[in-house]
């Protein structure tokens, strides 16, 4: 089945969930979605060839308010930053509330920290501060709402 632009994968279950959609956000499965913490866990690890201490999760907290900038433009509430050199992998995830199917927990964002061999990584970020500072052309930013 192949969806549309916004049209969601909305997980089927038959928890006892109020009408309409209590969770803030869109709902995506593909990366990963598990009854239970532990199950995510496994199922993560297994995915990634790495156990441990080398696959982190974070879960989301959902605050109901976005951060702006005096322009009116998203600002990132959270940075997350690698733990250390043994940490692989990162797996951002979410809990759907008064859920207790399948898809209790579900993966919003994997992050590869080692997706691009380091000085393969140094070379592009020097060629870009390099090239953006050269040639960039300073604009006014615009947020689209």
């Amino acid at each position: 089945m192949r969806l549309r632009q916004n049209e969601l994968d909305i997980p089927r279950c038959s928890c006892a969930v109020p009408p309409g959609n209590p969770d803030p956000g869109p709902i995506y499965r593909h990366l990963g979605a598990a009854s239970t913490l532990s199950e995510l866990r496994s199922m993560l690890e297994k995915q990634t060839g790495h156990s441990g201490a080398a696959v982190r999760i974070e879960k989301v907290i959902y605050t109901g308010k976005e951060g702006k900038t005096e322009a009116g433009c998203p600002l990132a509430k959270w940075i997350i930053r690698r733990s250390g050199p043994d940490e692989k992998a990162l797996a951002v995830v979410k809990h759907r509330v008064k859920h207790t199917c399948s898809s209790t927990w579900i993966v919003i964002a994997l992050v590869a920290w080692e997706g691009v061999p380091i000085p393969v990584a140094d070379d592009l970020y020097s060629m870009l501060v390099y090239k953006l500072n050269k040639f960039g052309t300073p604009t006014e930013r615009r947020s689209v709402r």
